[in-house]
């Protein structure tokens, strides 16, 4: 399965027939599911249970769940993706060499950024996405702090979109 399809999938399964899952177009979260509007409270209350014992931060927003993960989450997602390096081309390869060479981290304040450019890979919009990296590049630079490690990945990765 290829981008976000694996962690789709298992949302699938840990929601079942109690919602749609699908990736939250407004960069508030991985996905959304609209089972808060479908069950009633109890049940709603004990599956945003479940969902969080695997793994997921859950915040309802009714009529929505919007379902994420934790900084541990993404970590492993990016760690995943870093043993998969594919040579990138063009504008994108002196970004990836630029990322190289500069401390770079992933933390708590990055987890928003984060999150908008693994949706704009999964998405294979790499155009956007190496332009939010260009620009977060350069500010984290102005400022001297460690450049967000997880564009390099998902830029050493991008999937272009089918013709």
């Amino acid at each position: 399965m290829a981008g976000l399809d694996a962690a789709a999938h298992e949302l699938k399964h840990l929601v079942g027939g109690s919602g749609f899952i699908r990736r939250d177009r407004y960069f508030r979260a991985l996905f959304v599911s609209d089972y808060p509007k479908r069950l009633d409270r109890e049940k709603a209350r004990a599956l945003g249970e479940r969902l969080e014992k695997a793994g997921w931060l859950v915040r309802v927003q009714h009529p929505l769940a919007l379902l994420d993960w934790p900084l541990s989450g993404y970590r492993q997602f990016f760690s995943g993706l870093q043993g998969q390096e594919n040579p990138a081309e063009g504008p994108v390869s002196g970004l990836c060499r630029i990322l190289e060479r500069h401390p770079a981290q992933l933390d708590e304040g990055m987890l928003e950024e984060a999150r908008k450019a693994l949706l704009l890979w999964d998405s294979r919009q790499t155009a956007a996405l190496t332009r939010l990296a260009g620009e977060a590049l350069a500010v984290r630079l102005r400022k001297k702090q460690p450049a967000p490690h997880f564009f390099l990945f998902l830029l050493q990765n991008a999937r272009q979109k089918e013709a």
